[in-house]
């Protein structure tokens, strides 16, 4: 792994485990939501310089002819939207994972019974040591 996956791996540990930790003194899936997204802004502002070279793509620094090549013969390098746009039964079975978690998501974030379980339980801090 090259230096910009292990900083991005880094950002999104941090974004995702700080809102969580805090979640403690700020109560509320909004905080937690902003903490994260704030975060995430904060970290690619930081990590800015070492990433901004790879929006060129992987395929950047090859010549155009052979960026046409791959981006028109290989699916995995090709943009969503086109792929979405040819293939839209192949792309509905590579988001249906994502649109399944979302919606198991929703639906036990809104559940009543499941926001009463979750303060009951809830590990007290001395139970941890």
């Amino acid at each position: 792994m090259g230096l910009q996956t292990l900083l991005l791996v880094a950002i999104a540990v941090v974004a995702s485990t700080v809102p969580l930790l805090a979640g403690r003194w700020f109560q509320g899936p909004w905080f937690q939501l902003a903490a994260a997204l704030g975060l995430t802004a904060i970290g690619m502002g930081l990590a800015w310089p070492l990433l901004s070279g790879c929006l060129a793509g992987p395929y950047g620094a090859l010549p155009e002819v052979i960026q046409e090549t791959i981006s028109g013969r290989i699916t995995e390098a090709r943009p969503g939207l086109s792929f979405a746009r040819t293939e839209p039964e192949r792309a509905l079975l590579f988001m249906l994972p994502v649109l399944v978690s979302l919606l198991v998501t929703a639906y036990f974030g809104s559940c009543r019974a499941c926001q009463v379980s979750r303060s009951v339980i809830r590990i007290k801090r001395s139970d941890c040591f």
